[in-house]
């Protein structure tokens, strides 16, 4: 089944706690709830590696996903096709539930789209990690919210800029697309100086 969804998450944690958390491996406490199994390995890894194998999810040109991680706060925006839904969760829910440990505060969304109806939630407040499914309430309740309006906004940019930028893509063994280089312009002909005839 093909199906997309909407990723949406705050995370805060205290400014003198984000680097060490940043650098400290996670635990048994990024497996995440039972639902999003870390299928990613990320257990073990330090948050660090985690953003990085994030950024680094092949995508297809109509996807995004943004995970920003300023001092002190993170930030999730995205929207992502079946695959990349099954790929990153792991990662995604890890890199939250990790940060109980360190004070953070925050939640991820993730709600299906277009193709399937579900949605779930990861909470992470005073120290402690909750997950839930969301009720069809919930759900529709998130596809209404400011939330929802800001992803809607990033989608129609993304759209927007890969349309701008669909150039033919014949695959890697083919020959690539190349526009073809104007010809040279013929050299200019010498002017034959004729001299004046005197009168």
């Amino acid at each position: 089944m093909i199906f997309d969804a909407w990723v949406y998450g705050e995370l805060e944690l205290p400014p003198q706690a984000f680097t060490t958390w940043l650098s400290r491996p996670l635990g048994e406490e990024a497996r995440g709830p039972d639902f999003v199994a870390d299928d990613s390995g990320c257990v073990g890894k330090e948050p660090l590696v985690i953003l990085e194998g994030l950024h680094q999810l092949n995508l297809t040109p109509l996807e995004f996903l943004g995970v920003g991680a300023d001092f002190g706060r993170v930030t999730v925006r995205g929207l992502l096709r079946d695959d990349s839904v099954l790929q990153s969760q792991g990662m995604l829910t890890g890199l939250f539930a990790s940060a109980a440990a360190h004070g953070g505060d925050g939640r991820l969304m993730v709600v299906g789209r277009r193709g399937v109806s579900f949605g779930y939630e990861v909470q992470v407040v005073c120290g402690a990690v909750a997950a839930k499914g969301l009720s069809d309430v919930e759900r529709a309740a998130f596809l209404q919210s400011r939330a929802a309006a800001d992803l809607r906004t990033l989608e129609a940019e993304n759209r927007r800029m890969a349309l701008e930028l669909d150039l033919p893509n014949p695959g890697p063994t083919a020959p690539q697309w190349r526009i073809p280089a104007p010809p040279p312009a013929p050299p200019a002909e010498p002017q034959l100086e004729v001299p004046a005839s005197g009168a």
